[in-house]
């Protein structure tokens, strides 16, 4: 049976544990996935051109991995760990700015993602590549941070400004193509307080760039990188892998938690299988208890036929649109009953406008 969910392909795979395995043994796999690619390409240079981003986020951590091997292909990595290093201190420099923003303006955000893990799980920071900046404040001071966003140069994106009250989160650009994903629930199927509350009870504190930052504990941190798996994205996000392996093998998880949180938030559907692809692939320590418990989990046929379908590739598809949107509203609980049904009718017209996008882009770029 398949599994649900964003798992990496054969070649991402080979160079997964080329990142994630001891270095006598990942030499064997970063050697095979060199095979797949070299009868294609003539030189490092066009081979690594040639992926697509979220692979180049990963050569900074394949070189380190892989540096004390006498590689020509693995030296030519080391450009793009010291562009990465570079980078990243553009992003540590602006995170720094913003995150203090906050805080000197009465707010209190919590680093999400690369943020907080460049710091506690990943050997240097610059290996824990970003594009943006991942922030969590409460859903009751989200105004007043796109007020201090924008004060900041940050302007939301007109696509997320449109469908705010539908959303867990929006994305803010500035002219300098700096990027905020700004969080106000941390995950989209469940768009009230009370399901972020369990995340929020055990924050942890970290240092970055000087400042006394907060972020999620470990098994929270852990369980919001496995979600990541969970959804469709133009760039399929496999830095999950990573991150959930990593963390595994710095932080001690809480493995009683991860089986609450599953049935709470009725993620059945792909934990179990995103748990079972970590170990049986990189060696992630887990209970064979975990894997029984999660197994006599009731299932939520509604839950899983949302996420075979939030596994689909996405654009342009009202249909899916639509039909996420009714396993969305029969599958997953909100205890504010007054908001199902706004709901439906609200992502009935976000398929609307998805569609004429669609169309509109289709016939500009026939056109052409």
């Amino acid at each position: 049976m398949s599994r649900i969910g964003i798992y990496p392909s054969e070649s991402q795979l080979l160079l997964l544990k080329s990142i994630l395995f001891p270095p006598k043994e990942a030499i064997h796999f970063w050697s095979k996935w060199k095979a797949v690619f070299q009868p294609q390409f003539s030189s490092a240079e066009e081979l690594f051109d040639a992926q697509d981003e979220n692979i180049r986020r990963l050569l900074p951590l394949a070189w380190f991995n892989l540096q004390a091997h006498e590689d020509e292909w693995v030296g030519w990595l080391k450009g793009y760990a010291r562009h990465a290093w570079a980078r990243q201190q553009k992003l540590q420099h602006e995170a720094n700015r913003v995150y203090s923003f906050f805080e000197n303006n009465g707010l209190n955000p919590i680093m999400l993602k690369g943020l907080a893990m460049s710091r506690s799980s990943y050997p240097m920071m610059a290996f824990r590549v970003m594009n943006d900046l991942d922030l969590y404040i409460p859903l009751a001071h989200r105004d007043k941070a796109f007020s201090l966003l924008n004060r900041l140069g940050y302007q939301i994106r007109p696509e997320d400004e449109a469908f705010m009250s539908l959303s867990h989160a929006s994305q803010f650009q500035k002219a300098d193509r700096m990027e905020v994903d700004l969080h106000w629930h941390l995950f989209q199927e469940h768009l009230y307080p009370s399901a972020d509350l369990p995340f929020l009870n055990d924050i942890n504190l970290i240092e970055y760039q000087g400042l006394e930052c907060r972020k999620l504990n470990p098994t929270a941190q852990f369980f919001h990188s496995l979600y990541q798996c969970s959804h469709w994205d133009e760039l399929p996000n496999i830095r999950w892998v990573v991150d959930c392996v990593l963390i595994a093998r710095t932080e001690v998880i809480d493995w009683e938690k991860v089986i609450l949180w599953t049935e709470s938030l009725c993620f059945q559907a792909f934990v179990a299988d995103a748990l079972a692809f970590l170990r049986d692939e990189f060696g992630v320590p887990i209970p064979a208890s975990v894997f029984l418990r999660l197994k006599a989990l009731p299932e939520n046929r509604y839950a899983k036929r949302y996420f075979e379908l939030a596994t689909r590739p996405q654009k342009g598809r009202i249909d899916l649109a639509l039909l996420k949107a009714w396993y969305k509203w029969k599958g997953f609980p909100n205890p504010d009953e007054s908001v199902p049904f706004r709901r439906i009718l609200a992502w009935k017209l976000k398929g609307k406008w998805l569609w004429y996008k669609h169309r509109i882009n289709s016939k500009f770029t026939s056109g052409r």
